[in-house]
C-alpha cells in the first residue's frame, strides 16, 4: 500500500505468441455444462474442516495472551470513536467531531472508512476470544454511528459519497476494509453489522445506480484488492447472496493473469501485467483468495487452478525463510532474465536494510491464503506448518505492548509495517496503515488457528450437531469446546436445497454523456503516453472510443478539445512558449511520449529551448530543477495535463502565437480516455477543452458456475436420533516451542456421558526429523502409536472421560541457505539462518559493513558450538564468538542489531 493519491500514467499491452502456454485456453472447457441463465446457481464447496469461530480458551498461554491484551489496548487508545467516525459523520452531513487526534494524511483522508474498517477487524476478531467489556462497547459506539450515517433510501453506508469510489484506492482498498470489518464483528455477535452490510452491497450490486462497477478493477491503483470483500459477503455471512459472488467474479476477471497464474509464471506475480497506477505487490493475493472463494463459489476448478497455480508461486518464490513475503511495492530493480522491470524477480529475497519486503500485511494474507487451502485439504501438512512458520516468526515480533512505566491514556507503540530480516526492529506505526490493520486482524484471530472442526456434521436429535472430527494444527496452552455425539452416526442426510436462482441480466445497454467539466478537467488515470486514440477528431468519435474500450483499460469518461489550425505542428518559423505557471518554480505541462536520453547532456533551460527547436519532431520541453536529466524532450503530447514540483512546461509554436494553450499540438486531436475519473478533487483549469462520463456501462455478466454430474458431499453427513449432545473439553497443555512434552485432555462434566465418538486428528511437524510415539492413556490402559513426520495421526475411537493423548516435539536444529541476490562478495554462499523446530532465531550482535555478522564455524553440529543460556530457553551463546547471541525473533529489543542470515566464514 502506497501514497497513490492521483497517478496518470500509460499502459503497456502484453501479446502473447500463439505457442506459448499462456496463450491456450482456459480449463475446463464449459461448454455445455455452464448453467443457463433461468437455472440456479449450486451450494458452495464445502470445506472439510473450519476454523472455530469462537469456543477457543487460551488464557493460559502466556505468548497468546500477551498478543491479545496488548491488541485490545491498541485497539482501545489509537484512535477514538469520533475521529474513526468522522468521515462517516462528513459524508452525511451531521455534526462530525474530529476526536482525539486529527486525521491522518493518505491513511484517513484519501482512504476514508478504512479506519473503521481496521478497527472493526481488530476488535471483532479479539472479542472472539477475550473478554473486554470496553472495546465491545466502543464497538457498538462504532456500528450506532454508521447505522445514524446510513442512506436510508438507499442503504448507502461509506464513509464516503459515491463519486469517491475513483479518488485514490478507496473504492476498492476503503470499501474491502470497511466490509470485512462488519463481517468481523457480526461474527463476534453484533447484530447490526448484517442488515448494514445487505443493505450496502445491494445498492453496490446494483448497477442502475452504482455506476462505478466496471472501473474498480481497470481504474483504482491496486485494484486488485477489491474482490475479497464481496466474495467473503456471500461465503461468510447469513445475509450474502449468489449476486455478491457474481458481481466479485465479473467485475474482477482477469484471464490473462489466470492463465498465468494456472502456468505458474513468476512473472504473473512480479510484473503484474494491468497498467499503471496498478503495480506488483503482495495484495495480489487478496484476489488470490477470491479466486479461491469463486471456485467454491462457482464448482469451476479454473478458478481453483488459478488459485492453486499462485499459491504455489508464492510458495516457491516469494516466501522468506522467516514466512514473510519477499513481495514489496515500489522495489527499483529488473528481473535479469528478461531485463523487464519487476518489484523483486522470483527467488531474489532481498533482506539488506531498507528493501521494504516483510510487510505485515503480506504475512496477514499469506496466512489467510494457507488457512483457505488447509480448510479444503485439512489432512495436508504443508498448511499448517507455513501458518505457524509465519505466525511465530513473521508477527509476533510486529506487535509492540504499551510499555509498563506508560500511562493508560497514552498511545501504544503500535505494529510494525515491515518484518526487517536484518539491521533493526522498525519503530511500530500507529497511524492507521496497512499493516495495522492487517496486523490487528491476524493478532485477534490467532486462536482460530490451533484447531479445526471438520465441516461434516452429525446431526443429533431432531435439531442438535457436532463435528465429526477435531484437528490440532498449532501447540499452545489452549483448551477447544465442541459438541460431540454420545453414540456412532451411520445414515446420511438429504442434499440441502439450492439456493434462489439470478435475476436474467438486462442486455440492451443504452449508453448516455454527462458533461462534468467546461474549460477544466478532473484528473484520473488516463491513456497518456501516446496511447490515446489517435483518429478521434471530433467529441463523437473520442466518445465511440471510449464506448469500444475493453478490459484492462475500460474507459469511464472522456476530456476532448476541439482541434484548430493553430494546433498544427510546427515545421518552421517556430519559438518556445511557456505554458502558464502556477508559482514562481513550478507550472504545468502537456504528458505524452518524451525521451529523456536526447537532451541528457543539457545543462540550461535556454540550451533546452534551442534543443527542441533543432529537433523537428520536438513538440515540447519540461525543464525541472533537479540533477539529472533536467531537460526532457516529448514528440507527442496529449490534451491532459499534470504538474510536476519544480518543473515547468514549453511548448514548440508558430512564433507569431502567443499562448501555448492554443498553439498545443495534441497527437490525440484532442481526445483523451479516463479509466478512472475522480471528481472528489478540484479540477484543472484546460481553456477550450470540455469532460464527459459515460453512462450506462455495466459490467458484462459471465455464468461460470457447473452444475456437479453427482451429489457433492453434503454438509450434513449422519444422523442419530437416540443420541445424547455432550459439550467436551479438548485441553491442550505444552511449553512448545520452549520444550517439547505435549498432552491432549478430553474430557466433560455430564457424568451420565460414558462415552463420546469423534476422529482427533492430530499434526506430526514436517519439521521433526523422525516420526514420533503418541501415546493415549485412558484409565488403566495405555496405548501407543506411531504419528508419521509431515503428516496427521487419526486417533478414530470411543473417548472416555478423562483420555489424555502424549507425544514429544523434540528440539531440531535446521540451517537454511540464503539463495537470495544479497549475497557477500567474501563469503558467496555462506550465509544461513538457523531454525530450532518451526522458530527461526536471530543472530544478535554487533553488524559489520555487510550488514551481516561472521561466525568461524560451519553450518552444522550447532551442539558442538551453540552454548544454552540458562533460564532463557531458545537463547544460545556462540563459542570463542563474544557479544553474539541466538534468540527467537520476537524476544529481541528493539534497537537490537541482527540478522537472520549470518556469514559462516568456513561453510
Amino acid at each position: 500500500m502506497r501514497k497513490y493519491v492521483v497517478i496518470l500514467l500509460g499502459i503497456l499491452f502484453t501479446v502473447l505468441p500463439q505457442d506459448s502456454p499462456l496463450a491456450l485456453p482456459l480449463p475446463p472447457d464449459t461448454t455445455n455444462t455452464t448453467v443457463h441463465n433461468e437455472d440456479i446457481p449450486p451450494n458452495p464447496v464445502p470445506f472439510l474442516a473450519v476454523p472455530p469461530v469462537q469456543d477457543v480458551d487460551v488464557s493460559q498461554d502466556a505468548i497468546l495472551t500477551e498478543i491479545l491484551e496488548a491488541n485490545a489496548d491498541y485497539l482501545l487508545t489509537s484512535f477514538d470513536t469520533n475521529h474513526i467516525l468522522f468521515p462517516f459523520r462528513v459524508r452525511a452531513n451531521i455534526s462530525a467531531p474530529q476526536g482525539n487526534r486529527a486525521q491522518v494524511g493518505f491513511w484517513d483522508t484519501d482512504l476514508k472508512g478504512a479506519n473503521a474498517g481496521r478497527f472493526l477487524m481488530g476488535a471483532g476478531n479479539t472479542l472472539r476470544w477475550l473478554s473486554n467489556p470496553k472495546l465491545k462497547e466502543m464497538v457498538d459506539e462504532v456500528i450506532d454511528g454508521v447505522e445514524e450515517c446510513k442512506d436510508n433510501s438507499s442503504g448507502y453506508i461509506l464513509a464516503y459519497h459515491p463519486e469517491g469510489f475513483m479518488h485514490s484506492e478507496q473504492g476498492d482498498y476503503g470499501r474491502s476494509w470497511f466490509t470485512q470489518g462488519l463481517i468481523e464483528v457480526g461474527k463476534a455477535g453484533s447484530e447490526k453489522a448484517w442488515p448494514l452490510l445487505r443493505g450496502l452491497y445491494d445498492w453496490f450490486n446494483n448497477q442502475s445506480v452504482n455506476s462505478y462497477l466496471p472501473y474498480l478493477y481497470d481504474g483504482i491503483s491496486n485494484g486488485e484488492q477489491g474482490q475479497i470483500a464481496s466474495t467473503r459477503m456471500y461465503l461468510e455471512t447469513p445475509v450474502g447472496k449468489y449476486m455478491d459472488s457474481q458481481i466479485a467474479q465479473d467485475t474482477y476477471r482477469d484471464d490473462i493473469w489466470m492463465r498465468q497464474l494456472i502456468a505458474r509464471d513468476p512473472t504473473g506475480i512480479a510484473q503484474y501485467h494491468m497498467p499503471s497506477p496498478n503495480h506488483p505487490h503482495c495484495y495480489e493475493i487478496t484476489s488470490f483468495l477470491s479466486m479461491f472463494d469463486n471456485y467454491r463459489a462457482t464448482h469451476n476448478t479454473t478458478w481453483l487452478d488459478a488459485a492453486q497455480g499462485a499459491w504455489d508461486i508464492v510458495y516457491e518464490n516469494f516466501i522468506h525463510v522467516d514466512g514473510s513475503s519477499s513481495l514489496t511495492e515500489g522495489a527499483k530493480t529488473r528481473d535479469p532474465s528478461n531485463g523487464k522491470p519487476s518489484d523483486w524477480p522470483a527467488k531474489s529475497y532481498p533482506i539488506h536494510p531498507g528493501a521494504g519486503t516483510g510487510e505485515t500485511c503480506c504475512t496477514s494474507f499469506w496466512i489467510k491464503f494457507c488457512q483457505r487451502f488447509q480448510a479444503l485439504d485439512p489432512l495436508n501438512e504443508t498448511y499448517a506448518a507455513q501458518i505457524e512458520k509465519a505466525v511465530y516468526n513473521a508477527m509476533l515480533r510486529q506487535m509492540v505492548p504499551r510499555p509498563p512505566q506508560s500511562p493508560p491514556s497514552s498511545l501504544p507503540p503500535g505494529i510494525r509495517y515491515h518484518a526487517v530480516m536484518e539491521g533493526v526492529q522498525e519503530h511500530p506505526n500507529n497511524d492507521n496503515t496497512c499493516c495495522e490493520g492487517q496486523g490487528t486482524r491476524i493478532f485477534g484471530s490467532l486462536p482460530e488457528y490451533i484447531f479445526s472442526l471438520s465441516e461434516k456434521l452429525i446431526q443429533v436429535g431432531s435439531d442438535a450437531y457436532a463435528p465429526d472430527s477435531i484437528f490440532v494444527n498449532m501447540f499452545f496452552n489452549a483448551t477447544l469446546y465442541f459438541n460431540a455425539s454420545s453414540k456412532l452416526a451411520p445414515s446420511a442426510l438429504p442434499v440441502p436445497p439450492p439456493l434462489p436462482p439470478l435475476p436474467t441480466p438486462n442486455p440492451n445497454l443504452n449508453y448516455t454523456w454527462k458533461q462534468i467539466a467546461q474549460d477544466s478537467f478532473y484528473k484520473g488515470v488516463y491513456c497518456g503516453a501516446g496511447l490515446c486514440p489517435k483518429n478521434a477528431t471530433s467529441l463523437q468519435t473520442c466518445q465511440a472510443a471510449c464506448i469500444e474500450s475493453q478490459h484492462p483499460y475500460m474507459c469511464m469518461g472522456i476530456t476532448y478539445a476541439e482541434p484548430s489550425p493553430g494546433r498544427a505542428r510546427c515545421i518552421s518559423n517556430c519559438a518556445m512558449r511557456q505554458l502558464p505557471m502556477q508559482t514562481n518554480t513550478t507550472g504545468p505541462v502537456y504528458t505524452g511520449v518524451y525521451n529523456l536520453s536526447l537532451a541528457s547532456n543539457v545543462r540550461t533551460l535556454a540550451d533546452c529551448r534551442a534543443a527542441c527547436l533543432a529537433d523537428p519532431s520536438c513538440v515540447q520541453i519540461t525543464w525541472s530543477i533537479r540533477p539529472q536529466n533536467p531537460c526532457v524532450i516529448y514528440h507527442e503530447i496529449d490534451a491532459s495535463m499534470m504538474t510536476y514540483p519544480q518543473s515547468q512546461g514549453w511548448v514548440k509554436c508558430n512564433s507569431n502565437a502567443t499562448n501555448a494553450t492554443a498553439c498545443a499540438p495534441f497527437g490525440n486531436g484532442g481526445c483523451v480516455t479516463y479509466s478512472a475519473i475522480d471528481q472528489t478533487i478540484e479540477a484543472a483549469a484546460s481553456p477550450g477543452s470540455s469532460q464527459w462520463l459515460l453512462v450506462g456501462r455495466e459490467v458484462p455478466q459471465q455464468r461460470d458456475w457447473i452444475v456437479p454430474h453427482k451429489t457433492t458431499t453434503p454438509t450434513l453427513s449422519s444422523h442419530v436420533s437416540d443420541a445424547s449432545l455432550t459439550q467436551v473439553s479438548l485441553t491442550m497443555q505444552t511449553a512448545f516451542p520452549f520444550s517439547s512434552p505435549v498432552s491432549v485432555k478430553i474430557s466433560w462434566v455430564a457424568s451420565e456421558v460414558k462415552n463420546v465418538y469423534f476422529t482427533a486428528h492430530i499434526r506430526v511437524p514436517s519439521w521433526l526429523m523422525n516420526d514420533i510415539n503418541v501415546t493415549i492413556k485412558s484409565g488403566n490402559t495405555t496405548q501407543t502409536t506411531v504419528g508419521r513426520r509431515g503428516e496427521y495421526i487419526s486417533l478414530n475411537r470411543t473417548w472416555s472421560n478423562g483420555d489424555i493423548v502424549l507425544f514429544n516435539l523434540p528440539q531440531v536444529f535446521e540451517f537454511t541457505k540464503y539463495t537470495g541476490i544479497d549475497q557477500i562478495k567474501e563469503f558467496p554462499g555462506k550465509r544461513y539462518a538457523l531454525s530450532v523446530g518451526p522458530i527461526v532465531l536471530a543472530c544478535t550482535g554487533k553488524l559489520d559493513t555487510d550488514s551481516s555478522i561472521s561466525l568461524p564455524w560451519q553450518p552444522e553440529s550447532p551442539q558442538d558450538w551453540l552454548i544454552p543460556i540458562e533460564g532463557q530457553p531458545l537463547h544460545y551463546t556462540v563459542k570463542n564468538v563474544p557479544d553474539v547471541e541466538f534468540q527467537p525473533l520476537w524476544h529481541m529489543d528493539s534497537q537490537q542489531q541482527f540478522t537472520v542470515f549470518p556469514v559462516y566464514t568456513r561453510a
